[in-house]
């Protein structure tokens, strides 16, 4: 019997500590997306044949997209002047990535979902050749890939 109470603690810790919480699964993309984000930053990196980084051009800017259920909100200054513009949007995957297609978006027609949470949102591009300038000379990457960050207001 002496036996048997010393055998139930120890067995009543092996089960309660083997036993984990289980994280909430994270929600679809499709209603992570949804909202409106202020981008934070944004840069592209051009790249040569050999996939070395050889320029970065960052910046900022001020634009936001605001997602709703059907359709994407963009909202920006070019220059001192203020475009508000909306399309529609679709959200795929390919090859285990996740890509938003926005209608309006002719420089960025797929932009690649590289991280959201519920704060913050990373879209990535990747161009073929592209032109950059360094010290005043115009230069030709072998690929050039724009990354944006959001955090979501």
């Amino acid at each position: 019997m002496k036996k048997l109470y010393l055998l139930l603690p120890a067995l009543l810790f092996l089960i309660f500590t083997s036993c984990t919480e289980e994280e909430a699964p994270s929600p679809p993309v499709e209603q992570q997306i949804l909202g409106e984000w202020q981008l934070t930053n944004a840069r592209t990196d051009y790249y040569d044949a050999d996939g070395i980084k050889v320029h970065e051009f960052g910046g900022g800017g001020t634009y936001t997209l605001k997602f709703k259920e059907n359709e994407v909100i963009v909202s920006a200054y070019i220059g001192t002047t203020y475009v508000t513009d909306s399309s529609s949007y679709t959200i795929a995957e390919e090859n285990g990535k996740t890509f938003v297609y926005i209608d309006m978006a002719v420089e960025r027609p797929k932009q690649e979902i590289a991280s959201i949470s519920e704060s913050r949102l990373a879209l990535s591009t990747e161009f073929g050749s592209s032109t950059y300038y360094d010290d005043g000379k115009q230069h030709t990457a072998a690929k050039a890939v724009s990354t944006h960050e959001f955090r979501k207001k």
